[in-house]
């Protein structure tokens, strides 16, 4: 059973975002909020979209100071290093935890895009891809780091949680 889980909206840059914290609060609030993560999927293109208007929170880091100078693939490329920078903190038992506030995930329909952690659990088929991309970068990590005597125990704990 998982455990109850009292929600706070607090988000963090995550590490080597290129923006602070008060900017991770800002962005993540109007892409819930405005631009519909969490409530849907939404896909790269949408989120470059949401950032044109030079108004827009995240215009900024997507689009840049000059608009004449950003291509559109490049603002896709920075779109998608948004979605991966952004920290939710979650309650857990009374204890903050922190998270990748979105994910990239593929609907049922075919629609690649991002959507937020709460909808990533609730709804299982979402959830089965957020473990298996999670397996596969232990797979990974694992990998690169198999030789270092030191990470034993750390090794034969992925290969336990794997084989699982």
């Amino acid at each position: 059973m998982m455990a109850e889980f009292k929600r706070i909206r607090k988000f963090t840059a995550g590490p080597h975002a290129g923006f602070n914290n008060d900017d991770a609060q800002r962005y993540g609030d109007y892409l819930e909020r405005v631009v519909g993560l969490g409530r849907r999927v939404v896909s790269a293109e949408e989120i470059v979209a949401a950032a044109i208007p030079d108004d827009s929170p995240i215009h900024e880091q997507i689009c840049g100071e000059s608009d004449g100078e950003a291509i559109y693939e490049r603002r896709l490329d920075l779109s998608r290093h948004l979605m991966r920078c952004i920290i939710v903190t979650t309650m857990v038992d009374d204890e903050p935890v922190e998270s990748k506030a979105y994910h990239h995930v593929v609907t049922v329909s075919g629609k690649s895009g991002y959507t937020s952690e709460r909808r990533v659990w609730k709804e299982p088929h979402l959830a089965e891809q957020v473990v298996a991309q999670a397996l596969q970068e232990l797979r990974a990590w694992r990998s690169r780091y198999v030789e270092y005597v030191e990470l034993a125990g750390v090794i034969a704990s992925i290969d336990e949680a794997v084989a699982a």
